[in-house]
């Protein structure tokens, strides 16, 4: 028997939801987000020569993606050249435009290698769309021709060369800085005076992280984003920028971090380091963040299915990303919670990168025709599952957990009842199921009555409520798609049998229950049957239960 060590994990959703099955967009930084004065740090120029080349570019007829937005391909020319100083594509057929392009970006890579940056042959794509920066994965740097000879085309290059998770309180003040030395245009960066940044980072420690969405008004008001560029340029200005250029961006931000912590602990704000990068492209691309196990990939504009509902009745906890506060509790959570399953198997080598897509309406409909679904997980290359609902995370995330644990194991019941058990403890599906049952009369009353007991928070009410619902609707298919309410209660009826890790250990193999348990799984389901018809023997069933049948 394969040993798993158990560690039962998050599952989730309202009682009432479909089950989970197998299986973007912020807002760029506008001139209104950058509070002005160029930084003052200075950067010796050296001998370097400005590039002034014409070239013979070739013509390439191919169809591009939008970095992260799948439905915007398009079928274009676009004029190529390679190099030493790396591949360029520009979206045009204007030889002029082309040239333009190429020459300043080959002048930004001379002058950071002067400068002891350290230059990796990438591919540079020159576009038309304003909110391109970059897209480093594959090695590749998407920069706005509108951005030539502006800090942006710096930025977008420091990021393809660094990681797009690099801290952009440190990174948007170098580009600047470089910028500012190429005479290209800068970002102006508001002036703030010393007592306000510090009242205003004693009281937002968590600001403190720096990360990408302090630093738009997206996520953040005026007040915040104009005191994290202040705080961040104030923090640059003290690092020798000559030798910090020769050091990796590791070293670099070790310093600017290390700068940071002293500032916090002078001002005796509680500040602890968030440990998960975030990456941001533009206004009609999504915000991404890379936690160890998984790329969260978040709409502009994503809203749980229940989010709406919910906040009309006062409850605002389900605000998963609409500010820098949630987005960085969130991650933090999402991030624990994924690598307590990891850790759950031994999986910490095996696990690898998984893309989450939480989708607003517009993607979800032009992913699978409907608005709302509650996940889709595809084995790929990388692996990725697409979800509008919070809760549903950790159960797709399960399902690459159950093909590296048992890759022969096809879709069939025991699949979604193995991820439907990791999710069991996820803090999104304990508070929605808790939520119903401790607010809602008419789920209190139901719950009490077959239960004889309140509800309380934990594997085995959450279990108890599904065996609740297989009774109240009559309902005993382990159906692969639509039977979540009995596989959950069969689940718990296995749990109280034979325990967590012999549970695990049929769900992935399932050929193996009968050596396990001594019985077949037509005699363990008819028993279950049997048990949940006796449990709640003679129990009347709630009139309004009718109207979810």
């Amino acid at each position: 028997m394969q040993k798993c060590r158990i560690v039962t994990y998050l599952l989730a959703a309202l009682i009432v939801l479909s089950f989970v099955g197998c299986g973007n967009n912020t807002a760029t930084t506008k001139p209104s987000d950058v509070p002005t004065e160029s930084p003052t740090i200075e950067i010796p120029e050296d001998d370097l020569v400005l590039v002034e080349d014409h070239y013979d570019f070739m013509t390439q007829s191919k169809v591009y993606t939008r970095p992260a937005m799948k439905t915007e391909d398009r079928r274009l020319e676009s004029l190529t050249l390679s190099m030493d100083d790396g591949f360029f594509f520009c979206l045009t057929t204007d030889a002029e435009i082309a040239t333009e392009f190429v020459n300043t970006q080959r002048t930004l890579l001379r002058y950071l290698k002067d400068h002891g940056v350290e230059i990796r042959k990438l591919s540079y794509y020159a576009v038309d769309y304003d909110d391109s920066f970059s897209d480093s994965e594959g090695n590749r740097a998407y920069i706005a021709l509108s951005h030539i000879k502006s800090y942006r085309q710096v930025l977008a290059t420091l990021h393809a060369l660094w990681g797009d998770y690099s801290d952009y309180g440190y990174v948007f003040h170098v580009a600047n800085a470089v910028a500012e030395q190429l005479g290209w245009q800068t970002a102006p960066v508001d002036e703030v005076d010393q007592a306000t940044l510090d009242t205003f980072f004693a009281q937002n420690p968590v600001a403190l992280n720096l990360v990408y969405p302090c630093f738009t008004t997206t996520y953040a008001d005026e007040a915040t984003v104009r005191n994290c560029y202040a705080l961040s340029r104030q923090i640059f200005e003290k690092i020798d920028m000559e030798q910090a250029l020769a050091q990796s961006i590791d070293e670099q931000l070790g310093v600017f971090r290390g700068l940071v912590d002293a500032y916090a602990q002078e001002i005796s704000a509680v500040f602890s380091r968030q440990q998960n990068g975030f990456a941001y492209y533009g206004e009609l691309l999504p915000l991404k963040i890379m936690t160890r196990y998984a790329l969260l990939v978040i709409d502009y504009d994503y809203k749980d299915f229940y989010s709406a509902d919910w906040e009309a009745a006062g409850d605002y906890t389900l605000d998963y990303f609409s500010d820098y506060q949630s987005i960085i509790e969130t991650a933090t959570l999402l991030d624990e919670e994924v690598s307590s399953a990891v850790a759950l198997f031994n999986l910490e080598e095996e696990a690898g990168i998984v893309i989450i897509n939480w989708m607003n309406a517009e993607s979800a409909v032009s992913k699978s025709g409907k608005a709302q679904f509650n996940g889709m997980y595809y084995n790929a290359t990388p692996p990725t599952a697409y979800i509008t609902q919070i809760n549903a995370y950790l159960h797709e995330y399960a399902h690459h957990l159950q093909h590296l644990l048992s890759p022969t194991l096809k879709e069939c019941w025991q699949s979604q009842a193995f991820c439907e058990l990791i999710r069991a403890r996820d803090y999104y599906s304990q508070y929605a199921i808790k939520r119903a049952c401790s607010t809602i009369e008419r789920y209190i009353e139901m719950f009490e009555y077959f239960a004889g007991h309140a509800y309380q928070q934990g594997m085995d009410d959450y279990f108890e409520l599904y065996d609740i619902f297989t009774y109240i609707y009559d309902d005993y298919s382990l159906a692969y798609l639509t039977g979540r309410n009995p596989i959950n209660s069969f689940t718990h009826y296995i749990l109280d049998l034979y325990g967590e890790e012999t549970t695990y250990e049929v769900m992935l193999f399932p050929e193996t229950v009968e050596d396990i348990t001594g019985k077949t799984w037509d005699v363990l389901e008819a028993e279950w049957v049997q048990y949940i018809k006796d449990k709640f023997a003679g129990k009347e069933i709630p009139e309004w239960t009718a109207e979810f049948s």
